[in-house]
């Protein structure tokens, strides 16, 4: 019926499996009365995994692979597809997860910008124009240094000659009003 049932007991009752069914665990049956659990209980010790995987619920076994050299990722995934739909019985199915999903959607996908020519655009533009940016921000630091060394020394000459000028005129006229 899909109904799952855990009972915890003291330890010492659940040592081993032959003492499960005579611990004396009653429960009701359809007709209301109690009956012990042993006797439509059977035990016997199996063996089975540890860990059962699931995948969105169902059990499930992780298949992991690599392109063989001089393959690419696409057509590895093509060929999984391939072997699954042929090898597989119709009851089991398979499904992508990770980068093998994504790039399953991206393969399929109609729009402009999952398109990875243009992601490769996109990113080709953007590292020119942070080159370019910097390039300019340098090279106008350069020019500028340039510059400075080159007009700095015709200004401070052109400046000095004009102070020198205007106090030269002053140094006259004290000398005439002196005699």
């Amino acid at each position: 019926m899909g109904l799952s049932v855990v009972i915890y007991k003291p330890w010492d009752t659940r040592q081993t499996p032959e003492t499960a069914p005579d611990a004396k665990l009653d429960v009701r049956n359809n007709r209301g009365e109690m009956i012990p659990i042993g006797t439509f209980v059977s035990v016997e010790e199996t063996f089975g995994p540890q860990v059962i995987q699931r995948y969105n619920l169902y059990p499930s076994a992780q298949i992991n692979g690599s392109p063989a050299p001089g393959y690419s990722s696409g057509q590895a995934l093509a060929l999984m597809k391939q072997m699954a739909d042929e090898k597989l019985p119709t009851s089991m199915g398979f499904q992508w997860t990770g980068m093998s999903y994504q790039e399953d959607q991206l393969k399929n996908s109609t729009q402009f910008q999952d398109n990875p020519m243009f992601i490769l655009l996109l990113s080709v533009i953007f590292v020119f124009l942070v080159l370019a940016v910097g390039l300019a921000v340098v090279g106008g630091m350069i020019a500028a240094t340039c510059f400075s060394l080159l007009f700095v020394p015709s200004f401070f000459v052109v400046f000095q000659s004009l102070s020198e000028f205007r106090k030269k005129p002053e140094s006259e006229t004290t000398s005439a009003d002196a005699h």
